[in-house]
């Protein structure tokens, strides 16, 4: 008798489900049912049927918050720098400059620093150089000397727009001068890149040094009398907005000009009881003996003025320092009575010489360093600045009872004995805070030293020291003699430039690794190693470290969390004070912009500093404030952008293009990047209700709305109109949409349905949009209830597919169903985490993370129970069997596929079958299987035929089932396992007529 039966293959639907049609007529290669599955294996890549793979738990056992959700997470990058810089113990010479000694052309005697980069170096015959950061030489430029006068140049500044200044000084031999001989000489750079010599100013008093502030011109100075040096007073005067038509003039009835004069003793006019210094009762006096004054200015970002200066006793061969001080000034103030802040005056206190700002210190107060006197006053001390009282000392370096310290010496070559030589210095900071400080040095000029320098100092021109780890005290970090840095021996006169110039705007130019040296001495030959560029700091690379820093955040239970594998940290404010945002509301959303991130609660507005590891309640800064309760927030043209306040849901507003505390819609001078709102801008405000904002290209953004859905076109500055791109369909509320790995939108619509713009064309000027859903799990997506849940979406870029999370507003949620949309096969499954509502491993939110090391490449998915997981593989790079839920207490994956019917369905007969051969993958586990057999398709009823299947090839299975329609299920429920289906047949036969 011939065999009747018929071997048809057993398809795996890896179309995926598919609810269209009906039961008898299931499409080809799809399911009615299946939970868990995929079309590709996550272990293989290979398509065929699989269980999915499991969530990974990240933070650890603890959760967050007491079990609170998670309400959103998020991520940001910070460029870390891998090279670990240290000073180095031997410079590199970059650039090395040798002059002729001619017409007095020798030393570097003072430099600076612009916002350009260029080292401006003035040399003691009156020429100003423009230096490179290489080294070289540029341009230079003559300075005008009256040879009637005595005064030489002696200091030098420059403004913004490449202006500079120069000013004589007081020089020791020339004590008898008049003080009316001074003077100050501006040169003006004009169009053709050349300088004139635009004015000469006789400010009636000697110049210490100069300072620009914004368009003002300030000298520090003193006044000296030869006869009577109890009226020598100390001088700050300011000039209000410099031109170059004319020498600029004090106003003394000005309340602008904020002139500031000392009384004969320094720093005595704001005191109630002037300090007396060691030169006797009345201050400057001195027994007769010449005194020569040095000093040093820096003007702050505030206006506030940093001054110091220091009186030298002159003898025949040593020229010893008496007494100093430094202060704060504030000639800009209109409210203060006086224009003194601060001051101190001692010679015990390492001051005097020079002084220099440093930067911020951990309790917020500013640094700043002091240098100068001598004997057992020489040395090195850093202050502590609050900037409303009085300065406290942090900690000192002094050299030794015997040292000459900065102490002007003599020998100057064809000035005799009674020449010290002229003794200016520029200190400066790095960004590490480590100071680096000009010293003197011993004397090789000819000159005699009354006492040697402490063995430990002599020799050096560069001192650097650093604030220890806790900011009680400074140490030594290295020194350098002058053969390190390029410049020979150092003799009378020495300067180093600034590493860092911080102009009135509070920038800095930050260059940590090149230092400009000059001022030594003409060498037998009348040749002088003037200036010098060294590179003074080293780098190493630092293997721990990754070339991106990966902050991961979380927000959950009205806080704010860094997360990673050891767990949950707290995020506080600067202060170290806990900030929280407001639960009430359900929901938060977050942007990152500008290497911040900020997080949007309904009701206000927090920022994260990577950098600092603090968040910080959101502020706008300057005029204008953050539009308050806005729900939602996004980046766009380099924008923060937030919408859907309750009150109007169709208003937008956007801060400043670069800056996202910049909210002043009306700033004194418009420009194309000033913030904008739907009622500043002529796109106007948004014609429907703004479910959510879609930052689609950099010219274009959609606003998701209630039933509609809106383009911003161009610039909201400029010409940005709203431009319809569909008045039908709309979308969910919050963050329903993501962007795959070809730039195409995907989006969850307000009515139901998985959008995209995909494989699309433009009509009209218009993106046509097509809804994936639609024929497969269209029915399903409708009847999400948008009221409790939120729909978040994310592009796996490991399963090349579309998440589609089904989040709850409450905490916790009911066990739902959440979709995935396979891109490759076009299908959709259904995942399900947990079975119980106890089990609390459901989403409820959604990061997707991007990092260099493989294992920092991930989809973060926040939980119903406070915790972080990933999906698909672990921090090792292993694929998990179940999903983890506390690291002990694992849910399995039950996962399942209805497959059928598996023959025709007729209408007189039906069908049996007899055999069952299978095979699975060999590398994973088995599967129970279940027949069903039924004359009523949309009811399966319980299993004819049910069994077990191993890996690998398996035995044929004996089932004897027969009925209109045959159904088989595959499914595994178990604890650390997962399988995947290869291949299987039935053998199918007539069963016989249908009862009616």
């Amino acid at each position: 008798m011939a065999d009747r039966r018929q071997i048809a293959d057993v398809v795996f639907p890896l179309g995926g489900l598919s609810e269209t049609f009906s039961f008898t007529d299931q499409p080809p290669s799809t399911s009615r049912d299946e939970r868990n599955m995929r079309s590709f294996d996550p272990h293989t890549g290979r398509m065929r049927g699989s269980q999915r793979a499991g969530l990974a738990l990240h933070t650890g056992s603890s959760p967050a918050n007491n079990f609170d959700k998670i309400a959103d997470l998020a991520y940001v990058q910070r460029e870390v720098n891998p090279y670990d810089w240290s000073v180095a113990s031997t410079p590199d010479v970059l650039g090395q400059q040798t002059f002729e000694k001619v017409n007095g052309l020798s030393s570097c005697i003072d430099m600076r620093r612009d916002l350009f980069g260029s080292y401006w170096a003035l040399c003691e015959g009156g020429e100003v150089l423009q230096i490179n950061g290489d080294g070289y030489v540029y341009k230079r430029h003559k300075v005008s000397v009256d040879e009637s006068t005595p005064l030489k140049a002696r200091r030098i500044a420059v403004d913004d727009f490449g202006n500079f200044f120069v000013s004589s000084g007081q020089e020791p031999t020339h004590a008898v001068a008049q003080n009316d001989e001074a003077w100050v000489k501006c040169y003006e750079l004009l169009e053709d890149q050349t300088y004139k010599l635009a004015w000469t100013l006789k400010p009636g008093f000697h110049v210490l040094d100069m300072a620009i502030y914004g368009a003002d011109l300030f000298l520090w100075g003193v006044y000296y009398d030869e006869d009577h040096h109890n009226k020598t007073k100390l001088r700050l005067r300011r000039y209000v907005e410099y031109g170059f038509a004319e020498a600029p003039t004090v106003d003394t009835e000005s309340s602008y000009d904020r002139n500031w004069e000392s009384d004969a003793r320094g720093f005595g006019e704001e005191t109630t009881t002037p300090a007396v210094f060691s030169g006797g009762s009345n201050g400057w006096s001195t027994s007769g003996s010449r005194i020569y004054v040095v000093g040093e200015l820096h003007a702050l970002d505030n206006g506030d003025m940093l001054v110091c200066f220091s009186g030298w006793k002159l003898s025949a061969s040593q020229h010893v320092a008496i007494w100093g001080g430094f202060g704060r000034l504030r000639p800009i103030s209109l409210s203060a009575e006086t224009a003194q802040h601060w001051t101190l005056s001692a010679t015990s206190t390492r001051m005097g010489v020079g002084i220099m700002r440093g930067p911020e210190l951990d309790d917020g107060s500013a640094s700043i360093w002091t240098y100068g006197s001598s004997g057992s006053a020489a040395g090195v001390k850093l202050w502590k600045d609050t900037g409303t009282a009085a300065v406290s000392a942090v900690g000192d370096i002094g050299f030794g009872t015997n040292s000459t310290g900065w102490a002007i010496r003599s020998g100057d070559p064809g000035g005799g004995a009674t020449d010290p030589g002229h003794w200016h210095t520029r200190a400066t900071y790095d960004e590490d805070g480590v100071a680096y400080i000009p010293f003197h040095a011993q004397d090789d000029a000819g000159g005699t030293i009354a006492t040697p320098l402490p063995g430990d100092y002599d020799g050096y021109g560069l001192l650097v020291f650093k604030v220890n780890s806790d900011e009680t005290d400074i140490e030594e970090v290295t020194k350098y003699a002058s053969n390190d840095l390029g410049i020979g021996t150092i003799g009378n006169r020495t300067v180093q430039v600034p590493l860092v110039y911080p102009d009135y705007q509070g920038a800095t130019i930050n260059l940590s690794n090149i230092a400009v040296i000059g001022g030594d001495q003409t060498d037998q030959s009348g040749k002088t190693n003037s200036c010098a560029v060294s590179e003074i700091v080293t780098a190493a690379i630092d293997d721990t470290l990754n070339l991106r820093e990966i902050s991961t955040i979380a927000a959950a239970g009205g806080k704010f969390y860094k997360y990673s594998t050891t767990g949950f940290t707290v995020i506080n404010d600067p202060d170290a004070a806990a900030i929280g945002y407001e639960t009430t509301t359900n929901y938060v959303q977050s942007a990152t912009i500008r290497g911040q991130v900020f997080f949007a609660d309904g009701v206000d507005y927090y920022a994260y500093d990577p950098a600092k590891n603090t968040i910080t309640r959101m502020q706008a800064e300057g005029v204008g404030a953050v539009p308050r309760r806005c729900r939602l927030i996004t980046a766009w043209r380099n924008r923060l952008v937030v919408a859907r306040s309750d009150e109007t849901p169709g208003a937008w507003h956007m801060s400043r293009s670069g800056d996202p505390y910049d909210w002043n819609p009306f700033p004194s001078v418009p420009d194309t990047s000033q913030p904008h709102s739907g009622t500043t801008s002529r796109a106007g405000q948004c014609p429907d209700s703004i479910n959510s904002l879609v930052p689609f290209t950099d010219d274009t953004m959609w606003f998701g709305c209630d039933r509609s859905i809106w383009q911003m076109s161009g610039d909201p500055a400029n010409d940005a109109v709203f431009d319809l791109v569909s008045d039908e369909i709309g979308m969910s509320f919050g963050n329903p949409w993501c962007k795959d790995d070809t730039g195409a939108l995907w989006f969850f619509g307000s009515k139901g349905g998985l959008y995209t713009t995909y494989e699309t064309q433009i009509s009209r000027g218009r993106q046509l949009l097509r809804d994936v859903s639609q024929g497969a799990v269209r029915k399903r997506f409708q009847n999400i209830d948008l009221t409790r849940y939120y729909v978040r979406l994310a592009y796996n870029f490991i399963d090349d597919g579309v998440h589609i999370f089904v989040c709850p507003f409450g905490n916790p949620g009911t066990v739902v169903d959440h979709y995935f949309y396979d891109k490759r096969t076009q299908s959709f499954h259904v995942d399900r985490f947990g079975s119980r509502q106890t089990d609390l491993i459901q989403p409820t939110a959604v990061q997707v993370v991007d990092g260099d090391s493989p294992t920092d490449r991930a989809i973060m998915i926040g939980g119903e129970d406070g915790r972080v997981r990933r999906w698909g593989k672990d921090a090792n790079g292993q694929i998990p069997m179940q999903d983890e839920g506390d690291g002990t207490n694992d849910k399995p994956i039950d996962s399942y596929v209805l497959i059928g019917p598996l023959a025709p369905v007729r209408d007189v007969s039906s069908a049996a079958v007899s055999e069952f051969t299978a095979i699975l993958a060999p590398t994973h586990h088995g599967c129970d299987y279940e027949f069903f057999a039924t004359d009523t398709p949309d009811n399966l009823g319980r299993a004819d035929y049910q069994g077990q299947l191993h890996a690998g090839r398996n035995a044929t299975q004996l089932p004897r089932v027969s009925g209109d329609s045959i159904y088989l299920r595959l499914r595994n429920g178990r604890a650390d396992q997962t399988w995947a289906f290869e291949k299987a047949n039935v053998a199918l036969s007539y069963g016989g007529g249908i009862r009616r």
